[in-house]
């Protein structure tokens, strides 16, 4: 009787334990409180203004793993890799995928697949999964200011550019600000079209290639390689790209 009671105290305990494993792995992913500040970007977006204030905000701490994003298809059907018309993605959505409720298959180089970054995800399909998180792509300012880094070793990633391995988020050491991943492969910015543009696409505004395109003399710093290979690769996107090396993260307004 006792032995019986015990095994079932023993079993409880158990499922209780994988239950709590389960919660775990299925935990929102944390965000950092970004603390407002000055900040100088490489391009200015508005011409002869040099230094921005960056209001505080809400930043995911790491990039969106293929598993949570996964949670997001199984919920939203219209998103899954079969069912995204062509308008929305260029062909290449979600291609490392074995299916549209199945993630790549662990490999030597890859163990834990799920826990990878997902990237090949369209700028629709990042702002429909921050959207149903109650929460939103950060804008570009945003991004550059909570990535702002002077470490050689910490950007070396925009010399590697090609492997298109995604990171395991969350992994590396985070910055100064407590932000996991902000240099180890590109992301999605909501604005990402304001490289190209002064003003408001849909005010009407004129492409001004002195933002970018062709002028590296109005750069702040013209020997940060890094800023260069993110506002050369942000200028060159599309909305329905879905690229290898291409993820994205959520921010939230205070």
């Amino acid at each position: 009787m006792f032995r019986q009671v015990n095994r079932l105290v023993f079993q409880a305990v158990l499922i209780g334990g994988l239950g709590l494993l389960l919660q775990a792995a299925q935990a929102p992913v944390e965000m950092v409180k970004v603390p407002a500040g000055v900040f100088t970007p490489q391009f200015s977006p508005r011409p002869g203004q040099k230094d921005f204030q960056v209001k505080s905000f809400w930043l995911d701490a790491r990039p969106v793993n293929r598993a949570e994003f996964l949670e997001f298809v199984r919920k939203y059907p219209q998103w899954r890799r079969s069912q995204v018309p062509p308008l929305f993605q260029e062909g290449n959505y979600l291609a490392d995928w074995q299916g549209d409720l199945s993630l790549p298959l662990p490999s030597q180089e890859v163990k834990q697949p799920e826990l990878q970054a997902v990237t090949g995800v369209s700028w629709m399909a990042a702002r429909a999964y921050c959207d149903a998180q109650k929460k939103r792509l950060p804008k570009l300012l945003e991004w550059e200011y909570a990535a702002d880094e002077t470490d050689p070793e910490k950007l070396s990633w925009y010399s590697l550019v090609g492997i298109g391995i995604p990171v395991q988020a969350g992994v590396a050491a985070p910055n100064q600000k407590g932000i996991y991943d902000l240099h180890h492969m590109y992301e999605w910015v909501d604005d990402f079209n304001q490289v190209i543009m002064t003003n408001d696409s849909r005010e009407g505004a004129e492409k001004d290639n002195q933002l970018f395109c062709g002028n590296s003399g109005s750069a702040t710093d013209r020997m940060n390689y890094a800023a260069f290979t993110r506002y050369a690769f942000w200028s060159s996107l599309h909305p329905s790209y879905t690229l290898k090396n291409l993820g994205f993260r959520c921010a939230r307004d205070l």
